[in-house]
């Protein structure tokens, strides 16, 4: 069984996603294509990419309405997802809609209360949580074999970006085509994995600048989230750093697991910390550790496992929860994105759950302002 899907925005995301379609995942059939730019269509069509068996509509309504499609990929720019995933749920045609669902919380409750009036699929690209040393990490939280968490620390810096790659997109780093910069572009991948690792936040404080690049938005952030499980979690991503770094230190009270790239290591306690905090006779005290790598197995990765999970799930009728990136949670990562930028701009910590109403008038106000943060 093929789905028949449709794919709405056809600029460099859209195309990477159209050929990742087409070559890995057997249970999609793409018939139709979109892009208000009928340039993309024409460059997607020099490339090899679509054929006349593909109809092309510069109109999304137009491609829903056309009867062709079971199901839509929405890879517009970030402001236009609610808009298009509402009129698709509504049209009975099952979502996966690029990260991030939404650019404001309030934006993403909308899209989840009509999808929730449906009854189809609504899937987000969290292609991170595919990835094996990722899972891996999931497991060990849940399995408990840390201990307790003390605290978190993580650097996603791997995003360098040019200047060229702003100006190639005219919507790119501005308030008004993006909603934000590294917040809702690359960070959301990292944030996604804060939450899907260790769950909701009760405050968020951050520092947002615009360092690296001649834009408006941001392409720096540091931030303290306050868990509710009561451990603090540090962050730090930019898209100005070379040649960059993906780790990640979860230290708990069985000792201090470490991720690096791919490579993951347990330093692992001989008593766990608490315990001798607790019972010690001595009042300065090491503990002795040892340094273990932890195995990764080797799988596939990428857009194209949550799209095949995605299609499957159309298929087989599995429940939304039981995918590898629902779309509903992305409103968890975007939640603590709207956090941290008024954060830095109002100069305090937020506390979540973030205030939908004043999140919308900032964002407004950055738009009519127009300049760096």
């Amino acid at each position: 069984m093929k789905i028949r899907t449709g794919i709405i925005g056809i600029g460099s995301m859209g195309q990477g996603h159209l050929k990742t379609l087409l070559n890995d995942v057997p249970a999609c059939e793409v018939v139709a294509v979109c892009d208000i730019d009928e340039n993309r269509l024409t460059e997607a069509m020099g490339k090899g990419l679509l054929d006349v068996n593909i109809r092309q509509f510069t109109s999304y309504t137009e491609l829903i309405d056309s009867g062709s499609c079971d199901a839509v990929i929405v890879v517009t720019p970030h402001p236009l997802h609610p808009e298009i995933s509402i009129y698709a749920f509504g049209k009975g045609l099952h979502v996966l809609c690029d990260k991030p669902v939404a650019i404001t919380v309030s934006g993403a409750e909308k899209m989840i209360a009509a999808w929730k009036k449906s009854k189809v699929k609504f899937s987000t690209m969290y292609s991170m949580r595919s990835t094996a040393v990722n899972k891996v990490i999931k497991d060990w939280i849940a399995q408990g074999r840390l201990g307790k968490i003390n605290r978190v620390d993580m650097v996603c810096t791997k995003w360098l970006r040019s200047q060229k790659y702003y100006d190639e997109q005219t919507w790119r780093g501005t308030w008004k085509g993006e909603g934000a910069g590294l917040l809702l572009n690359q960070a959301p991948h990292n944030l996604d994995l804060l939450y899907w690792w260790f769950g909701p936040a009760d405050a968020i404080s951050a520092q947002a600048s615009t360092r690296f690049h001649n834009i408006e938005t941001e392409d720096e952030v540091e931030a303290r989230i306050k868990t509710k499980a009561g451990f603090p979690v540090r962050f730090y991503s930019s898209t100005g750093e070379a040649p960059g770094m993906d780790r990640i230190e979860i230290v708990g009270t069985n000792g201090t697991l470490v991720k690096d790239g791919s490579t993951l290591v347990f330093h692992e306690l001989e008593n766990a910390s608490d315990n001798v905090i607790g019972e010690s006779a001595k009042g300065m005290v090491e503990i002795p550790c040892t340094v273990k790598n932890v195995e990764v197995p080797q799988a596939e990765r990428g857009h194209k496992i949550v799209f095949r999970d995605f299609f499957d799930a159309i298929i087989s009728n599995r429940e939304n929860s039981g995918m590898i990136s629902p779309g509903d949670e992305g409103i968890h990562s975007l939640e603590w994105a709207n956090a941290m930028l008024m954060s830095s701009v109002e100069g305090r910590e937020i506390k979540l759950p973030l205030n939908r109403k004043k999140y919308d008038k900032l964002l407004d106000d950055l738009i009519n302002w127009g300049k760096k943060l």
